[in-house]
């Protein structure tokens, strides 16, 4: 597994007197770091994984919002299938009900469809795909279709407690998602776990894993993904 430090590296700066002193990063690092980010995004993915309410969501739409890749959800795209009374609602809906996966072909035609309306070169956030060893397996070639590649991942890590004690949050801000119980988030936390090992041995053969510590306050994680896709940028840049 690739793995990247989320700490920088400090910024050496000399003073009137002389003397070396630790600073910021200068705006030009900062341009840079940025320009390389996007880079990664140019034609390509970056996958946010984790378990349930690991901020998957949140942090996609940061990302997207400061890089401009196109967030795309796929637990959104299953969730308007049922909305929209799409071919697939019954047995996506069965399926939610019990806290189970959707079938990952389902999914991956959900997803190439979503692919055909965005604009590719700007690149996607992907929330929370792939779930599934097989859904892995099959992505580059679905990205292949599009033009596009899988750039890196990046896995939301929040311990179990953790991420019931957000989901009660959620709830009492007006949470109207189905699956946002607590009973239904035990089941789709044990869902997530059951597959993480095989999900994460299939990943490592395609492309860079990077592990994130999610439990620390929203700021904090987001600016540990900035660094951490800045030191992917590089370390790719590199060769």
């Amino acid at each position: 597994m690739f793995e990247i430090s989320s700490q920088q590296e400090p910024f050496s700066e000399r003073s009137c007197d002389g003397s070396h002193s630790e600073s910021l990063p200068s705006i030009s690092e900062s341009v840079r770091e940025e320009s390389l980010v996007r880079g990664l995004f140019h034609f390509g993915v970056i996958s946010l994984l984790g378990s349930p309410a690991a901020g998957k969501g949140t942090q996609s739409r940061i990302l997207s919002s400061e890089y401009g890749p196109t967030h795309i959800s796929t637990g959104d795209l299953v969730r308007h299938e049922i909305s929209s009374n799409g071919p697939r609602k019954a047995t996506i809906e069965s399926l939610a009900a019990q806290g189970k996966l959707i079938p990952d072909e389902i999914v991956m035609d959900l997803l190439r469809k979503r692919l055909s309306h965005i604009d590719r070169e700007k690149g996607v956030v992907l929330d929370g795909c792939p779930r599934t060893a097989h859904q892995a397996l099959l992505l580059p070639a679905l990205l292949e279709e599009f033009g596009m590649r899988l750039s890196g991942v990046l896995e939301l890590n929040v311990p179990e407690k953790e991420a019931h004690k957000r989901l009660l949050t959620r709830i009492a801000q007006g949470s109207t998602r189905e699956d946002d119980t607590p009973e239904k988030l035990t089941e789709r936390y044990k869902e997530y776990l059951s597959h993480a090992n095989a999900l994460q041995r299939a990943l490592e053969s395609i492309c860079p894993i990077s592990q994130v510590d999610a439990s620390s306050s929203l700021e904090e994680t987001t600016q540990i993904l900035r660094t951490t896709l800045a030191q992917l940028a590089k370390h790719q840049q590199q060769g």
